[in-house]
């Protein structure tokens, strides 16, 4: 009787629970039917370090943008593909320890849909092929590490139907 009520009473102390992360909110895992729950993902993938989740959310033809103030003078914008993407993010989660992500305000969310005349039309979203959502973000690398500022994000629609991915991700974050 004792042996069972210990194996049933084992827990790690120092392992947080699954979906579990800073102040008590949760990450969860969706099925990618809007572009929000595309972000909620995106989410769950830098919190877990789950490099097999963020990829399933860049698109083939994903481009990401971002100021490097490193290049002599003052700086400028710079790019990459797919490829750099997963390996830049990949080697962030195996890098750094604890990593949180908050998302804040929406700033911009806009849906559209190729008309049959090939003009770019805004709608619903449930007539939407393609959609933009720029958020306000803090993201903490570790206890060393904090970046806030703006995210815009590119979505479009899958032919198949499984979902929404990024397509384009312009990141503006304050240094």
């Amino acid at each position: 009787m004792m042996f069972l009520s210990l194996t049933y009473g084992c827990a790690n102390p120092f392992a947080p629970k699954l979906g579990e992360v800073e102040k008590g909110t949760t990450a969860i895992l969706t099925d990618r039917l809007s572009p929000n729950e595309v972000l909620e993902n995106f989410r769950f993938a830098y919190i877990f370090t789950d490099s097999l989740v963020y990829s399933e959310l860049i698109d083939t033809g994903f481009v990401f943008i971002f100021f490097d103030p490193s290049v002599e003078g003052t700086g400028r914008f710079d790019s990459w593909g797919r490829d750099t993407e997963l390996k830049a993010t990949g080697g962030l989660f195996r890098s750094v320890r604890n990593i949180s992500l908050e998302w804040n305000s929406t700033v911009e969310e806009k849906y559209w849909s190729q008309a049959p005349d090939s003009v770019i039309m805004t709608v619903n979203f449930e007539e939407a092929v393609r959609a933009k959502i720029s958020k306000g973000f803090q993201l903490k690398l570790g206890s060393e590490i904090q970046l806030t500022g703006t995210a815009s994000f590119s979505f479009e629609k899958e032919n198949r139907g499984d979902g929404w991915r990024i397509v384009r991700w312009i990141d503006e974050s304050i240094f």
